[in-house]
């Protein structure tokens, strides 16, 4: 039995040249599917808080149904990260600072448009939310 799992290891690595470069493809298809069923839909309802919603309920179905994207999209800290290669890292990195880019960004134009009722500042609002993040993902 090892022997055939271990062969169909080797088939399923077969096209990528290395172990990285499997990790790379498979976070690289990860966004792809994120941005198809989270993004590209909330960038059809109208800016500020209505999409900073429909990004959140989206974002957060897709997550329970993603685990892999739940940690890493979401809320991974800096010492979780350490553990992967370079490369790995790296891209799991631009994924994150751009998931929270989008985020920060329409939590401002809600601020901007009057639709946040708080005198916070929009970047403290979103330092607020990824803490809130991190304690749903510890909670899931």
């Amino acid at each position: 039995m090892n022997a055939f799992v271990s062969g169909q290891q080797n088939k399923l690595a077969s096209p990528f040249s290395t172990k990285i470069d499997l990790q790379v493809s498979t976070i690289e298809r990860s966004r792809e599917s994120f941005a198809d069923e989270v993004l590209c839909p909330a960038l059809e309802v109208e800016p500020g808080i209505d999409r900073l919603s429909a990004m959140l309920q989206a974002g957060f179905s897709y997550a329970e149904r993603n685990s892999f994207l739940k940690d890493f999209f979401f809320a991974t800290t800096p010492a979780v990260l350490d553990d992967y290669p370079e490369p790995v890292r790296d891209h799991i990195r631009q994924l994150i600072f751009s998931w929270q880019k989008a985020l920060a960004a329409e939590i401002h134009k809600a601020w901007e448009m009057g639709q946040l009722d708080t005198v916070k500042h929009p970047v403290q609002l979103t330092a607020d939310f990824q803490a809130f993040v991190q304690a749903w993902r510890m909670g899931h």
